[in-house]
């Protein structure tokens, strides 16, 4: 490892040089630690102890002294909303800025796996991916189930289910013996192998990869498979990335840790796993925790958080029920409350939180950075449960879907980041991708074909606009 950038990367000067350009203080010895660490290490860090700015100096500081030219440093995180506050503190940095191109990688662990697996795999096949995305999978097999002639024993017999139709929209692959198996989303086979509903189930499920339509859990399979007929690919990557940080390691799921296993579970690869399992908002379900999971018995520790104070800290400290660990609060004190409220009074909830934020917070920090109500549902589902959503402690609020505009301001600022890189085509592409499924969205009972067999709609006023690289 230590050929692969220079030795005093990690002195004490280069360190606090680089740590002061980016305003950041380094009081604790367990910054320290991890910060010229260059083993293997799980780091349980405490909410508000400044993880993602520790992660950034260290990268930056490993960027400066980087030598080699084909070998880099991999760079995984659950989300993209991590991935880009990472990418975006490295971008601040000449030395940071190094590490957005080759031969180093930063993305989620889907793009990872997308990238280097399972996309050469679909290709090998004369596969061409059109959308990896559970919600687009499910219109396709719903629409697929029951339009199309071939599977109408199979639209039968999900009839007499109670959940025939999730059944379907959910079906999904699973690399079992080193082989590719369509199964039901909790992993059993809903149907007698050989059966004819068997049979169309599975052929539906082709049918759809043939035209290029994934679940996300498909291509975590479909890499797996990849691996187990070509092992090659795992000591490759391995080797094409020595070191390996992995953020947000609490939302990680089993079936991403058995292919980072597999890829990075060599000893000369060093990985450094990083995370609050005490913030852990996915989970797998009932299944055992795998000899892998997250954090490993012996994790360095940052339980310094300088988000609130020892009041609040003392109260988190008692929380923290999946790894126990004592919160030292450097912040501010505030206060503790907690609110009581039942279906009458939900829609007081709000309004007594703001009043107790008027007499808690100056006056102009609240003009400036007003509190916000955060959920993850805006609108109101199809369950009985209530409250369940933000909708139910905000009377009146209206949403407008926005996935499709969400998800391009999203990929237009990933672009960014790549241009201001150096990576024009990469930019390129994933603006074209993004438009590409603007247009599939927009025409969801299919898209007409231009001469050059690509992506087409009628605009509402007649017309016809193409959206392929010919027309």
């Amino acid at each position: 490892m230590t050929s692969l950038y220079a030795p005093d990367v990690f002195i004490k000067d280069k360190v606090e040089a680089l740590a002061h350009q980016l305003r950041l203080e380094l009081p604790h010895q367990e910054q320290w630690d991890f910060i010229q660490s260059t083993e293997s290490l799980d780091l349980q860090a405490a909410p508000g102890s400044g993880k993602t700015s520790l992660i950034a100096l260290k990268l930056a500081l490993l960027a400066q002294g980087w030598n080699s030219p084909a070998r880099g440093i991999c760079v995984l995180s659950h989300t993209n909303t991590a991935k880009d506050e990472i990418t975006s503190r490295l971008a601040t940095t000449p030395a940071g800025r190094r590490l957005l191109q080759y031969p180093h990688f930063i993305g989620t662990i889907q793009s990872f796996t997308n990238t280097f697996f399972a996309l050469p795999a679909l290709r090998a096949r004369g596969i061409d991916v059109q959308t990896v995305d559970d919600s687009t999978y499910a219109d396709a097999a719903l629409r697929l189930l029951e339009r199309h002639p071939a599977f109408r024993t199979l639209n039968a017999s999900l009839g007499h289910r109670r959940n025939g139709l999730t059944l379907m929209a959910e079906a999904r692959y699973v690399c079992d013996a080193g082989e590719l198996t369509t199964t039901a989303p909790d992993g059993t086979q809903p149907f007698t192998p050989g059966s004819p509903s068997g049979r169309q189930f599975a052929a539906l499920k082709e049918k759809l990869t043939e035209q290029g339509i994934f679940r996300y859990h498909d291509m975590f399979a479909v890499a797996e498979h990849y691996l187990v007929r070509h092992p090659q690919l795992a000591e490759a990557a391995a080797h094409r990335f020595p070191f390996v940080l992995l953020d947000e390691m609490q939302d990680t799921s089993d079936l991403q840790l058995r292919l980072l296993d597999q890829v990075f579970g060599s000893p000369s690869t060093v990985v450094q796993r990083v995370g609050d399992i005490n913030q852990r908002i996915f989970t797998d379900g009932p299944s055992t925790a795998q000899p892998s999971s997250f954090p490993l018995p012996h994790a360095a520790q940052l339980p310094v958080s300088r988000r609130f104070g020892s009041k609040i800290a003392a109260l988190a400290s008692d929380l923290t029920i999946h790894h126990p660990q004592r919160i030292d609060g450097a912040g501010h004190d505030g206060n503790v409350a907690l609110l009581l409220f039942d279906d009458d009074c939900v829609a007081e909830v709000v309004p007594a939180f703001e009043r107790m934020a008027a007499a808690t917070v100056p006056r102009q920090l609240l003009l400036d950075s007003p509190p916000r109500v955060l959920g993850a549902r805006l609108s109101r589902g199809g369950t009985k449960a209530f409250p369940q959503s933000v909708s139910c402690y905000v009377p009146g609020l209206t949403t407008v879907p926005s996935q499709t505009t969400g998800s391009l301001i999203t990929t237009a600022r990933a672009a960014r980041t790549q241009r201001q890189s150096g990576d024009n085509h990469a930019a390129i592409t994933l603006l074209w991708k993004a438009i590409r499924d603007i247009a599939r969205v927009a025409s969801p009972n299919g898209l007409p074909r231009c001469s050059a067999l690509t992506e087409t709609r009628p605009p509402p006023g007649g017309g016809h606009v193409c959206f392929c690289t010919r027309c």
